[in-house]
């Protein structure tokens, strides 16, 4: 297949007008962040804020994601949030890397590398979500949503964002039983009150991406690029922590007896490696 041809003349004219907008736009002053709740109904997002009296940025920022799947572009993240504090990223979405890597496809499209839950060491389905309730008040918010994330398994997903603190409440309903992956993604390093070992998850998976359709995976491969990794029980009471220089994210959880998984990731664009954890439960 040859190469486009590229008109050059339109191409300096549409660059030229591009500065010249920019050069405009820079002389004014830019708008200061909301520090209000909302929804954004068309990209499927509730927005979560908690104010800050300090700075312009608001404190804390929590985007819940409920909406479409995205097409073929579209990960399989349904009911994941990002997380920041004070204007920087505390756990946010890795993106995506470069469409022609064999890591985009096995592990940064699949539900291992968000914040959310995976069914019997798979990936979801592609699907969308329903925000069935968004409350919000100055310095408070909730927002609630649902998704069959696979067959036959609806999972329900509370957050609520309180001065800084955000209170997670996840429910999973199936008439069969299944095994319940909970995702979580930050940077630093990570530390677990659960006495663990090495595991391996086996040799990393590889797709060819030129000759991958989709259907080809089913997001287990995923695991397979997870390094580092560590895995022990515990009695359904767990936390962890991440340092990350100054700053410190701390994790509590409740849940059924279960196995607590630990590993590096990859974050943004895969520049940088970032500590994950998982809940492994029935």
């Amino acid at each position: 297949m040859g190469s486009p041809s590229i008109p050059t003349q339109s191409s300096n004219r549409l660059n030229r007008r591009i500065v010249e907008r920019w050069s405009t736009e820079s002389t004014s002053q830019p708008s200061q962040p909301s520090q209000t709740s909302c929804v954004c109904r068309a990209s499927g997002l509730a927005v979560l804020r908690s104010p800050s009296v300090k700075n312009e940025l608001p404190r804390t920022t929590l985007a819940f994601d409920f909406g479409p799947h995205g097409g073929w572009h579209g990960h399989f993240d349904k009911l994941s949030y990002e997380l920041w504090q004070d204007g920087q990223a505390a756990s946010d979405d890795p993106g995506c890397a470069a469409y022609s890597t064999p890591l985009h496809f096995a592990y940064f499209r699949q539900t291992l590398a968000h914040n959310t839950v995976g069914v019997d060491g798979r990936g979801q389905k592609p699907v969308e979500g329903r925000l069935v309730r968004f409350d919000a008040t100055p310095g408070r918010a909730m927002a609630v949503a649902t998704a069959e994330i696979a067959d036959g398994v609806v999972a329900t997903r509370a957050l609520s964002l309180d001065e800084g603190v955000v209170l997670d409440l996840l429910s999973v309903e199936s008439a069969d039983e299944h095994v319940y992956d909970w995702f979580y993604h930050a940077p630093g390093e990570l530390k677990t009150s659960v006495e663990s070992v090495p595991h391996s998850f086996g040799a990393r998976v590889v797709h060819n991406p030129e000759k991958l359709q989709i259907g080809d995976w089913d997001g287990s491969e995923a695991y397979t690029w997870l390094e580092n990794t560590r895995r022990g029980a515990h009695d359904g009471e767990w936390s962890a922590e991440w340092t990350d220089g100054q700053r410190r994210l701390s994790l509590k959880q409740v849940s059924a007896g279960g196995e607590l998984f630990s590993g590096l990731g990859w974050g943004m664009m895969a520049r940088f490696r970032q500590s994950v954890v998982f809940n492994r439960v029935k």
